[in-house]
């Protein structure tokens, strides 16, 4: 583990690393009990436990009626557990919360909501994760990740993430590594990403991907995944589900 003050990084058994943070005591929260079922982890996240689908139901469009008024964009996920209870994620996305002043406002009103409504929040569920990727020419790679994720770049100068449009999917971004750091290059590609696509697409977004500058370094598997590598060597297989158990 190496430590950078705000973040770790820890590596595995084989060198494969994440960075895990924050590692400074509170600076994953707002100032002030209104906001105090909410974390800051990139996203500003509270998340809730409804005893069942009605209350969950019942906050999530009180949320949406808050986020309406507010004219500012929140995710909201429900999810089920077995034993009936569903625990619903109150989401802003990476960033707008430093972006845009009127979420923490917004977030006081969420959690009055949520508390008025007799639910309990779990502070333990909120989590935040993107994957970074090694690039030396940072525009021909993140151009070939845009079109092979079906992803949009963020406009702001100097961030280099690429960002789902529906707000489903997780964030990638782009990490500048120097042409001749042999050592950091040494250790990439050792893992690589599966994106599944509608059977009837996946051929769009292959063509899409090799058009942005990408090669095809496996096709036995096709039509079942094309491992695609972008330009430098990073790989990425555009898959599909239907016939693979049969394949």
């Amino acid at each position: 583990m190496t430590e950078h003050g705000y973040y770790a990084t820890v590596a595995d058994a084989e060198g494969n690393e994440v960075d895990l943070l924050p590692l400074v005591e509170g600076a994953d929260r707002w100032e002030g009990p209104e906001t105090e079922d909410w974390r800051l982890v990139f996203s500003a996240m509270a998340s809730y436990v409804a005893p069942g689908a009605g209350p969950a139901a019942e906050l999530a469009g009180a949320v949406a009626g808050l986020a309406d008024d507010a004219g500012l964009p929140l995710g909201v996920d429900l999810r089920a557990s077995p034993d009936g209870e569903v625990a619903v994620t109150v989401d802003t996305g990476k960033d707008r919360w430093e972006m845009d002043e009127g979420y923490r406002p917004l977030a006081a009103q969420v959690q009055q909501a949520a508390r008025d409504l007799g639910l309990r929040p779990d502070v333990d569920r909120p989590r935040f994760v993107q994957v970074g990727i090694d690039a030396v020419d940072i525009p021909a790679v993140r151009r070939f990740w845009a079109a092979a994720l079906g992803y949009v770049e963020d406009p702001r100068p100097h961030v280099t993430d690429l960002v789902d449009p529906r707000g489903l999917g997780i964030p990638f971004f782009l990490q500048p590594t120097e042409a001749d750091d042999t050592a950091r290059r040494a250790q990439r590609n050792r893992i690589h990403v599966d994106v599944f696509v509608p059977d009837d697409r996946a051929r769009t977004r292959i063509e899409a991907a090799l058009r942005a500058g990408g090669r095809v370094v496996r096709d036995a598997d096709a039509p079942f995944g094309t491992t695609i590598a972008d330009p430098e060597g990073n790989e990425v297989d555009i898959a599909v589900e239907v016939g693979r158990e049969e394949g």
